[in-house]
């Protein structure tokens, strides 16, 4: 039996893995991303198209994803968009096992699906209603079909490449492009070095094909590549190489014992980390021979992300290659089958933990996917007859999905610029009884603190409420404390209310 679940470990694997992704899948609220991948998806493919012009996001994921919401089967939206993320971390599974796990052998594979499967960090992302799932599915199969292209250059090996980079770059640009960009230079570096003209297939048919089936997106392609290097994400730690080494830190802290963490864990994460990283160095040693495209792939995506998200926000954009990650640890491990086993274990162990801290809404290392945002919406309904009036902090959080859950007559300012500021503070001047809301981060990283001036204004004139959700714990205030918050706030979310007195009653001084 021991043998055959070796020789077939899919069997046992899958239904594992489906029960997890598949179980209670509301148990997090939408959130603001979220919210936009339902909005686009109810457009027609017209509007959507149209809708995307304006985006960095390519259109194959909307696309599918509206398709699959039109199937006849009764359940929130929401609710099957996240059963169709963890549809394509399954059939992600089945094509790392055809394909990256073939070669390896039967006990490094074993432990690769064991600690792949529990994985905390496809828990929190391979059940999002985004296209991290689809990315997980093309982008492995993209690297290995361009590593065998490399192996053996053809143009029917460049072609296949060049159609899964191709819905690739369809479904996310910062993959896609860095794919296709590391094998063009491996293409390229031995085309100079042997001279050889069969290296000129790879280097050549693949961009041609991915360009002439692209033709139709290239200006969005470019367009969206100039925004990314024109970007400043918000800095946590207040300078870009601090917040590229928290970022990169933060992913492997993800793509390991999660994001989910409660105090215990973060004790028992320090000796795992010391065997995470003898059995990383051990296959640093020995490198596997597609270790170089993989190198050069995660360069450049990283590269992207930084430029682009903030520090919580890089592993998600990199989950493509946690496969690689997880690979390279069980792999460095085939020499040191007890230090090996000890790690796995002990990972499969943080991995439960974190499974039951994700169904609990505890440790969240990310605030932004535990926001309740119908608490948040009941709170303001009961305190307001009438239509609300609302001011929403884009910049500092993401809580568009909070206007699901109010009256459609709800009238909603998102925080994004200084005209928006100055209409949001003159609200203050407004004639009539009705409060006005702020929905605001606690720690203001809105670009000079347009959320903390508002609130100023609002209180020079006006009595002030406020209410306070997601409350941080200890491990929070250690990092905020690390980062240097100047503030070291109780709550990640707060509710304010402005309640200024009735046309023609005293005004505060």
């Amino acid at each position: 039996m021991r043998r055959w679940l070796l020789e077939h470990p899919l069997f046992f694997c899958l239904p594992v893995q489906a029960a997890v992704l598949l179980h209670r899948l509301s148990a997090l609220p939408m959130w603001g991303d979220e919210d936009a991948s339902l909005a686009r998806a109810a457009l027609s493919s017209d509007a959507l198209l149209a809708a995307l012009h304006g985006n960095v996001h390519p259109p194959l994921y909307a696309l599918l994803l509206r398709g699959w919401l039109a199937l006849p089967w009764e359940a929130p939206a929401l609710l099957r968009a996240r059963a169709l993320s963890a549809l394509l971390v399954l059939l992600a599974t089945v094509a790392l096992t055809r394909t990256w796990l073939r070669p390896v052998a039967p006990h490094t594979r074993a432990w690769f699906l064991a600690v792949w499967t529990l994985s905390p960090a496809l828990l929190l992302y391979g059940r999002m209603a985004r296209s991290y799932s689809l990315q997980l599915l093309l982008g492995p199969l993209a690297l290995w079909l361009g590593w065998r292209c490399l192996q053996q250059p053809g143009v029917g090996a460049a072609l296949a490449y060049a159609t899964v980079v191709a819905l690739l770059l369809y479904t996310h640009y910062l993959p896609g492009l860095a794919v296709l960009a590391a094998v063009a230079l491996l293409a390229a570096w031995r085309l100079a070095t042997t001279r050889e003209p069969r290296w000129l297939v790879p280097l050549l048919v693949p961009p041609l094909a991915v360009a002439l089936a692209s033709l139709a997106w290239l200006p969005l392609l470019d367009t969206a590549v100039r925004r990314v290097g024109a970007a400043t994400p918000a800095l946590v730690f207040g300078h870009r190489w601090l917040d590229a080494g928290a970022g990169l830190a933060f992913t492997a802290v993800s793509f390991t014992v999660g994001e989910m963490l409660r105090p215990w864990m973060v004790m028992l994460a320090a000796p795992l980390a010391a065997g995470i990283a003898v059995l990383l160095w051990r296959a640093a040693r020995r490198p596997p021979p597609w270790a170089a495209l993989l190198l050069l792939t995660a360069v450049i995506a990283a590269a992207g992300a930084l430029q682009w998200v903030s520090v919580p926000f890089v592993a998600g954009r990199l989950l493509f290659l946690l496969p690689f990650l997880l690979l390279l640890l069980v792999d460095g491990g085939a020499q040191m089958p007890r230090l090996r086993a000890a790690v796995c274990l002990g990972l499969l162990c943080m991995s439960l933990a974190a499974t039951q801290a994700y169904f609990a809404r505890a440790g969240f290392l990310n605030k932004a996917y535990v926001i309740p945002v119908r608490a948040i919406a009941r709170t303001i309904r009961a305190h307001t007859q009438g239509a609300p009036r609302l001011v929403l902090d884009h910049h500092s959080t993401n809580l568009t999905p909070l206007r699901r859950y109010l009256p459609r007559r709800a009238q909603v300012l998102f925080l994004v610029d200084e005209a928006s500021a100055a209409t949001a503070a003159a609200l203050a001047d407004a004639p009539g009884g009705r409060p006005v809301w702020l929905v605001r981060a606690a720690h203001d990283t809105s670009p000079g603190g347009l959320s903390e001036r508002i609130e100023a204004a609002w209180a020079a004139r006006c009595r002030l409420g406020r209410r306070r959700f997601v409350p941080y714990g200890a491990l929070d205030h250690a990092l905020m404390a690390l980062a240097g918050w100047p503030q070291q706030p109780t709550h990640a979310i707060e509710l304010v209310a402005l309640r200024c007195p009735p046309a023609g009653a005293p005004q505060r001084p």
